[in-house]
Order: structure tokens, then C-alpha cells, then sequence
């Protein structure tokens, strides 16, 4: 979310510099400084890498656990809310910097359109700013930094963001003494049927004594009849 709010602050910033019009050029200032705090603005469910077995992502997220695999037509049916789409990440900078560029320019649009048809300077701003919170909010979770291409990440995400949605829906876990929000979600697929397709142990782990263990836990939380293969990568660590 960091480098995605960055890259739209300083299209912005050159927006302002660039404009000859100095209220409007103000205007765009104002909207940067009084942007709300991006995590107000967080959208996103879980992330999945199409990569199955990856050194670097065995490395960063499961040293001695697991990866889970699901059926991607699965995850699309979920029953979770409507508003969740499944998004695939972008890696190069151009397309990073395209997405925040469309953005830019359609709330600019947007607040020359609302004064030429005689909204008042504040009430088309108003509007315009709303705008562009949105936009960058909703483009925010396709954006990821080139050193992590590999993982060809998607991300399910909410676009209500996380302020809005029902409080019943919200859990929150501590990490390094912070309270981190986050939404429940069923990975059970219309029918009843599990979206989880697979799950991977890492390398090095005792195969057949994690697999035994795995076999329990996943008939008793309701995925039975889940393939449990083992990594192709020789241990790492």
C-alpha cells in the first residue's frame, strides 16, 4: 500500500507543480496533506502466489509449515460478501505509475467538470478529493515491489474498505505489540465444497509425521479428501 500511495503522491505533486491554475494547484496540495491515513483504506483478505513451491517463499512465510493451494474458480465462488474480487498484482514500475496516472487524471477531470457545470470551488473539490481517495485505495492492492515478481502474487480484496465493514466480520491479532485488523473469511466454496485443493509440506519437515497430523486437522475443520504432497526442493535450511 506504501509504495502505491507514494507513487500517487508525487503524480500529484507534479500535477501541482505543472498546473497554471493556483487555486487549483492548492487545491491538489491541500488534498495531499490531508489524505486520511492509508490504513483506514485497507482492503485486503488474503494473499495467494500462483508459484506452488518457491525457495524464497518457503524462506519468508513457512520455514518449517505449509502451503495451501486453491482452486482459483473456487475462490471466485466463495460465500463471502459480493464486493470481493481477486486481483492480480503488477510489478514494473510503468505499470504501477500507469494505474496511479488514470487516477490523477480522472479526479482532475472529474473537479473541472463539477465547477464548469457551477458547483462551487469547495463542493467540487469535495467530491474530486473523495474521488481520488477511492481510486488509489481500489488500485493500491495491484500494486507490489519488482523484488517479490516471482511469487506472480493475487490478492483477495474487499472493496469497501476495512472502516466500513460490519463489525461482526472483524477479528484483530497482535504483532509486535500492534493491534492488526483483519476479516474472517470461509474458504468454503457454493455447495459446501472446500476451495482447498492441495497442501504442500516444506522442505526438510518429516513428511509422514506432518501428514498424519495435516490429515486430522483438515477432516476435522470440514476439508476432507485434500491431496498432501511434499516440496520438490531440497531442504534450505
Amino acid at each position: 500500500y506504501a509504495t502505491g500511495f507514494d507513487i500517487a503522491s508525487a503524480l500529484m505533486s507534479r500535477a501541482e507543480a505543472e498546473t497554471a491554475d493556483a487555486d487549483f494547484g492548492d487545491l491538489i496540495g491541500r488534498w495531499l496533506l490531508e489524505m486520511p491515513r492509508i490504513g483506514e483504506y485497507h482492503k485486503l483478505a488474503a494473499c495467494f502466489s500462483s508459484v506452488g513451491d518457491l525457495p524464497s517463499q518457503w524462506r519468508s512465510c513457512a520455514r518449517d509449515g505449509y502451503a495451501f493451494a486453491f482452486d482459483v474458480a473456487a475462490l471466485e465462488a466463495l460465500t463471502i460478501p459480493s464486493d470481493y474480487i481477486l486481483v492480480a498484482c503488477l510489478y514494473k514500475r510503468i505499470e504501477h505509475e500507469a494505474l496511479c496516472r488514470t487516477a490523477v487524471r480522472d479526479t482532475i477531470s472529474v473537479y473541472r467538470r463539477s465547477v464548469a457545470r457551477g458547483q462551487t470551488h469547495d463542493a467540487a473539490a469535495m467530491h474530486a478529493k473523495h474521488l481520488f481517495e477511492i481510486l488509489i485505495s481500489d488500485l493500491m492492492p495491484q500494486i507490489e515491489h519488482e523484488v517479490f515478481r516471482d511469487a506472480c502474487e493475487y490478492r483477495l480484496v474487499s472493496t469497501t474498505p476495512l472502516k466500513f465493514r460490519p463489525g461482526d466480520h472483524l477479528r484483530s491479532r497482535s504483532r509486535h505489540g500492534l493491534e492488526i485488523p483483519y476479516e474472517a473469511v470461509s474458504f468454503r466454496a457454493k455447495g459446501g465444497n472446500s476451495a482447498l485443493r492441495e497442501v504442500m509440506i516444506a522442505p526438510g519437515a518429516d513428511y509422514e509425521l506432518a501428514k498424519a497430523d495435516l490429515e486430522s486437522v483438515l477432516d476435522g475443520a470440514g476439508h476432507p479428501n485434500v491431496e498432501i504432497t511434499r516440496s520438490a526442493i531440497a531442504p534450505l535450511f
